[in-house]
């Protein structure tokens, strides 16, 4: 098992079968790199080794270390939004027997929610050995029955979507392996918490 060291991933390292990057020697990807570059994918890629099914491993061949997307693109866009109501009154003054009182309620109510978009990680390994997308049953077989892969080679790029960041066509780039917005949105999530807090407090003096 050789290990494919690129961008720096979510989780360091995952050596686990059902959430790990592992990359079979079949994967479109990597034999059209292979095509490209023998003399750095050929040992590895074989278009023909085949599978039973999806926790089938007898073709990994390579690990992927990095980040799904990354500067790749597009952005995930995750929000923050807060909001704060406060109610506040006071009464101050002197009864008829000079005795000086300071009255005070406070009331307020907070609510808040937050959701950042993440990788799925049994999505993400799944896709990566050919069984992705939202079509792909559970005892598809691959490459048929709508199952997608995920392609973390370079050849699945034809430029960065990030912002700015674009700025020149990739030349090994080949639209027949290139990562759908399909896939892409089935391996996402957006997890996040939803928060609300109370307060009042009453003072007389």
């Amino acid at each position: 098992m050789e290990i494919l060291a690129l961008i720096p991933p979510q989780t360091l390292f995952d050596t686990r079968r059902d959430t790990g990057r592992f990359i079979p020697a079949y994967h479109p990807g990597l034999v059209h790199m292979a095509s490209l570059y023998g003399d750095l994918f050929g040992t590895y890629a074989d278009k023909d080794c085949a599978v039973t099914g999806r926790t089938d491993t007898s073709c990994d061949k390579l690990m992927f270390f990095g980040r799904p997307f990354g500067i790749s693109g597009p952005s995930e866009v995750g929000h923050r939004e807060h909001e704060t109501m406060r109610l506040a009154a006071a009464l101050e003054g002197t009864t008829g027997n000079d005795i000086n009182y300071d009255l005070s309620v406070l009331w307020t109510q907070a609510e808040g929610q937050r959701v950042t978009v993440d990788t799925i990680a049994e999505h993400w390994s799944l896709a990566l050995r050919g069984f992705g997308g939202p079509n792909c049953a559970a005892n598809a077989t691959v490459r048929k029955n709508g199952c997608l892969f995920y392609n973390p080679f370079s050849n699945s790029i034809q430029y960065p979507q990030s912002k700015f960041a674009r700025i020149s066509v990739n030349p090994d780039y080949n639209p027949q392996v290139a990562n759908s917005a399909e896939l892409r949105d089935w391996m996402t999530e957006g997890v996040g918490s939803d928060v609300e807090s109370t307060l009042l407090v009453m003072d007389a003096v």
